[in-house]
């Protein structure tokens, strides 16, 4: 174990001792975009992963066979004529409460390309993690943990231009053509230069959590914004749907038509808050109508 710590970051001894993750979903568990191939910046991935690539090509899948932990991890496969990518990255909303203290960041790599995946912190200004040898893979084939620290600065900006735009993110990149999985990532208050163990967030959390970024209806009828009753031809028609987690600022969210009578085949207007969605549709025609809209919600 390291020494240098100082009083409020003891040494990890056993499992209980492992201070709180402050990511979301670090076990690459929940897809609710799908399962990918993923290949467009700065588009997300696994919730709330974010691609990060600036050249080459990049393509991040779920993957349900060479995980580490859990049921899934990250598949990624870059190539690239002048390397040097983020492979992914997330951003941290609690920034600015984390401004003057020593960070942790430990995430699981799999890739046979030696000192090809490199683990970080950064913030907008370009300062990233403490140099360390422990972050880097060897290109052994196997599972490594790669781990760095770093000292948050004060004045924090948010990053311009991406989503989710935070003062500080942690990020995998790469720095050469590899295939690499990914599993089992941890950020914590401390520093820990020897790693620190995943420890699972309750999956009832990790999707509550997930749920304040990206959310939707799915395909099911019941389950989107939907009216019924009857109606009169030129009049306006109203439908509403709760949020099931109030999402973390107004979301972009999208409509798809899903079926109506005497309505028109298309969505309507949709108005948005951060508790919910609705819709308003006008009537093509008068008697018994109904229509139904599903949705997608995403912070960007």
């Amino acid at each position: 174990m390291s020494e240098n710590r100082g009083p409020r970051f003891p040494q990890i001894i056993t499992y209980d001792q492992v201070p709180k993750n402050l990511l979301i979903n670090g076990g690459f568990e929940i897809w609710q975009r799908g399962a990918g191939p993923f290949t467009s910046t700065p588009n997300m991935t696994a919730d709330e992963w974010q691609i990060g690539t600036l050249y080459g090509t990049l393509s991040i899948t779920q993957d349900t066979s060479n995980q580490l932990f859990g049921d899934s991890c990250i598949a990624a496969v870059y190539s690239a004529s002048t390397a040097g990518s983020q492979i992914i990255n997330q951003g941290i909303e609690q920034y600015k409460s984390l401004e003057g203290l020593w960070l942790t960041f430990s995430i699981w790599a799999k890739t046979s390309t030696a000192d090809s995946v490199v683990a970080g912190i950064n913030d907008y200004d370009g300062s990233t993690n403490e140099t360390a040898t422990s972050n880097i893979h060897t290109g052994s084939g196997n599972w490594e943990q790669l781990t760095v620290t770093k000292l948050i600065r004060t004045g924090l900006q948010p990053f311009a231009a991406i989503p989710h735009s935070f003062g500080m993110q942690v990020k995998l990149s790469t720095r050469l053509d590899c295939t690499v999985y990914v599993d089992g990532a941890m950020l914590v208050v401390g520093k820990f230069p020897e790693g620190v163990p995943y420890v699972p967030t309750p999956p009832a959390i990790d999707l509550l959590k997930a749920y304040r970024y990206y959310q939707s209806s799915g395909n099911a009828f019941g389950n989107g914004l939907q009216f019924m009753g009857d109606v009169t031809s030129g009049l306006t028609y109203y439908a509403a749907s709760n949020f099931p987690v109030e999402m973390q600022a107004t979301p972009t969210v999208t409509l798809t038509h899903n079926s109506s009578s005497n309505f028109p085949g298309a969505a309507g207007t949709t108005v948005t808050r951060q508790h919910g969605c609705g819709e308003y549709r006008v009537a093509n025609g008068t008697g018994r109508g109904f229509y139904g809209t599903l949705w997608t919600a995403e912070v960007t």
